[in-house]
C-alpha cells in the first residue's frame, strides 16, 4: 500500500511537470507564430520584388536587342580647320551687299529725284549746248543789282561770265546782237545772269542795253533801284507810232557802268500779250539794235506765259537759264520741243546756282 502511494505521488509530479512544460510552450507559441507570419510576409514581398526586377531585366534586354544604329561610319573624320561660319562666304556676301545696297539706294534716289543737280545730269536731258555753269553766290559777294562782275578783276565768277561772253561770240553771226534770256519759272536767276552778262559786255567798251520785258511782273527796276511806274517799254507799245526820240526818252542809265543802259518794263498793261504782238515792238527792237552794240532782253519765264515766244521772234539768240536743285527735270522736255519747232532762236543753256 505504501508502495502504491509512492508511485502515485511520482506520477502526479510528472503530470505537473508536463503541465508546466506545455503551459510554457503554449505561452511561447504566440510569439513564434508572430515571427513566422512576419517572415512569411517579408518572403512574399522580396519574392514579388525579385520577380519584378527579373521582368525589367528581360524587358531591357529585349529593348537593347531591338535597337539598331542610326548611322554608320563611311570614312574616317578629317580635320580641315573651321567649318562654320565660312569666312570667304561671309566676306563675299557682305562685300556684295555693301556694293549692291548703296547702288540700289542711289538708283532709287535717282528715280525719285525730279530736279536737276549738275551739268552732267543736264546733258542727259537735252542736246542743247551749255555755254556756262554759274556757281552759287552769297549775298555779300553781290553788289548793286546783284552784279558780281567787275572790271579788271580775275575772280572765278568774272571768268564764268567771260566764258559765257566768249561762247556767244562764236554763236552770234555777223550783224546779230540781240540776246534773249528766259527760264522755266521764276527764281532761277535769269535776270541775275542777264545783268552780269550785260556788265561783262560793257567792260569791253561795248554799248549795251538791258531790257526788262517781263511786263506782267516787272523785277528789273527793283533790282537796279529804279521805278517802273513811269518810264519803260509799255508806253512805247501803247502809242500809235514809235520814233527814235521816243525810245531814247524811256531809256535810263544803269548806274553800274557808263556803257550800260536800261529799258524797264514800265507800267503793267491790262493786255500784255496783245501789245507785245503789235508792230511797235518790232520797231522798238530795230531802233535799239541800231543804237547799241548788244541788246539783252530779260523776258518772262517761258514755262508760265507765251509772251517770251512772241518776243523770241525778234531775238538772234536765246539763253535758257536753269538752276541746280531748283529747276524740275520735266521742264527740259518743253524746252526741247521749243528748240525742235524753232520757237526759240538758236537756243543754249546756262546752269545757275551750282554748289
Amino acid at each position: 500500500m505504501k508502495h502504491a502511494l509512492h508511485n502515485t505521488g511520482i506520477q502526479y509530479e510528472n503530470v505537473l511537470s508536463q503541465y508546466s512544460d506545455m503551459k510554457g510552450y503554449i505561452s511561447r507559441s504566440a510569439s513564434v507564430e508572430r515571427m513566422l507570419k512576419e517572415t512569411g510576409r517579408q518572403r512574399m514581398v522580396k519574392s514579388k520584388l525579385y520577380l519584378l526586377l527579373l521582368q525589367k531585366r528581360e524587358e531591357n534586354a529585349i529593348n537593347l536587342a531591338s535597337v539598331t544604329e542610326n548611322g554608320r561610319l563611311i570614312d574616317e573624320p578629317l580635320y580641315e580647320g573651321q567649318v562654320r561660319p565660312k569666312l570667304l562666304t561671309v566676306f563675299g556676301v557682305a562685300g556684295a551687299a555693301g556694293i549692291l545696297i548703296p547702288y540700289a539706294l542711289l538708283t532709287l534716289a535717282g528715280l525719285l529725284r525730279y530736279k536737276i543737280r549738275d551739268a552732267e545730269e543736264l546733258a542727259e536731258l537735252t542736246e542743247l549746248p551749255i555755254i556756262a555753269s554759274v556757281t552759287q553766290m552769297s549775298n555779300k559777294a553781290k553788289g548793286k543789282a546783284g552784279i558780281v562782275v567787275e572790271e579788271n578783276r580775275n575772280e572765278p565768277i568774272d571768268e564764268i561770265f567771260r566764258t559765257m561772253r566768249t561762247n556767244l561770240f562764236f554763236m552770234l553771226k555777223p550783224g546779230e546782237n540781240t540776246i534773249l534770256f528766259t527760264s522755266s519759272t521764276s527764281g532761277e536767276g535769269k535776270t541775275f545772269c542777264a545783268a552780269n552778262l550785260a556788265v561783262s559786255y560793257a567792260t569791253l567798251g561795248k554799248r549795251v542795253i538791258l531790257c526788262g520785258l517781263d511786263i506782267r511782273k516787272p523785277a528789273l527796276g527793283r533790282l537796279f533801284g529804279l521805278s517802273d511806274s513811269k518810264l519803260g517799254i509799255t508806253p512805247l507799245l501803247s502809242s500809235e507810232h514809235v520814233t527814235r526820240e521816243m525810245v531814247m526818252q524811256q531809256i535810263q542809265p544803269s548806274g553800274i557802268n557808263g556803257q550800260l543802259d536800261l529799258l524797264l518794263a514800265g507800267p503793267v498793261p491790262p493786255n500784255p500779250t496783245e501789245i507785245l504782238a503789235r508792230d511797235n515792238f518790232r520797231q522798238v527792237i530795230a531802233i535799239l539794235k541800231e543804237a547799241y552794240d548788244y541788246v539783252i532782253l530779260d523776258t518772262a519765264p517761258v514755262g508760265l506765259v507765251t509772251d517770251t515766244l512772241i518776243i523770241a521772234r525778234h531775238a538772234d539768240l536765246s539763253i535758257y537759264v536753269c538752276r541746280a536743285y531748283y529747276t524740275p527735270r520735266y521742264a527740259f522736255g518743253q524746252l526741247n520741243k521749243f528748240a525742235e519747232e524753232g520757237m526759240l532762236p538758236n537756243p543754249s543753256i546756262v546752269i545757275n546756282g551750282l554748289r
